[in-house]
């Protein structure tokens, strides 16, 4: 019996490490605090090119989690030689609801936001505390596999 409660043990610590193993291969793509006290994570598996969005009160238990392919995502990108900024928006669905996270980097101002739309209402659009932005955008790379959206 003893055995076999240590042997338990052994199979949960292994099973504990190799979640948080998966966990740590994830990269942050995006992420902010936002208006109302809510939180967004974009973050992305460079092994199986899986992106997984976070928006909520918590992203330990987060209102809404979206799981997509890159080949099942769209993107924008958009640069202004006039003004020097480059503005990239990334697209997911899920069901009726459309999620719209952008990022804009004007040098020394960069400012990122959600938009949320369920069907043709808007549900949410909320901008980052520029304090708490963090993004790997001008990372092209993690986006070649999007749909290039116009």
């Amino acid at each position: 019996m003893k055995a076999m409660i240590v042997g338990l043990l052994v199979v949960l610590g292994a099973m504990s490490q190799m979640a948080f193993a998966q966990t740590a291969e994830k990269e942050v793509v995006f992420s902010c605090d936002l208006d109302a006290g809510k939180s967004v994570m974009l973050t992305r598996d460079p092994k199986t090119d899986t992106f997984t969005l976070k928006y909520g009160a918590s992203l330990a238990t987060p209102e809404v989690v979206v799981i997509k392919l890159g080949n099942d995502m769209g993107t924008t990108l958009h640069y202004s030689r006039l003004t020097n900024t480059e503005a990239r928006e990334v697209y997911m669905t899920k069901g009726e609801e459309f999620y719209t996270v952008g990022y804009v980097d004007g040098g020394a101002q960069k400012q990122g936001y959600v938009h949320i739309t369920r069907g043709t209402v808007e549900v949410a659009y909320q901008e980052c505390n520029a304090a708490t932005l963090n993004s790997t955008f001008g990372d092209v790379t993690q986006f070649a596999n999007f749909t290039e959206v116009d």
